[in-house]
């Protein structure tokens, strides 16, 4: 809930009560975020991949496959395992999004000056 700057508490707690049914149905529908972890699949490029984590080596993320399909297999620490996930796919997608820049700029002639990246 955002709150006019300067609205007295009260007026918040007011607001609150009134409409407490509706907020709880709101927050209902809000999708949980899904837990990255271990054995799970995510997509990537429109294709499963199931996430393994491999703690014998430092801090890289593959691509592999096994008899069932594609892995993206997470080294390091376990704790890190969300966050090197995060970071692969987002050097993944800087990687893509460079290339089919590149690809189109030529198609029209142009070259592009810059690309810029904003994590939202």
């Amino acid at each position: 809930v955002t709150v006019p700057p300067g609205l007295r508490r009260g007026e918040v707690e007011k607001f609150l009560d009134r409409h407490q049914d509706w907020l709880e149905q709101r927050l209902a529908k809000v999708p949980t975020r899904p837990q990255v972890r271990p054995g799970i699949k995510i997509p990537i490029r429109g294709v499963p991949h199931r996430i393994v984590h491999e703690p014998s080596k430092r801090g890289t993320v593959t691509i592999l496959r096994d008899d069932r399909g594609p892995l993206l297999v997470v080294h390091g620490e376990r704790i890190h395992l969300p966050r090197r996930i995060a970071d692969y796919l987002k050097r993944e997608a800087k990687k893509e999004i460079e290339r089919l820049v590149v690809k189109h700029t030529e198609a029209i002639g142009k070259r592009a000056k810059a690309i810029r990246y904003k994590d939202t």
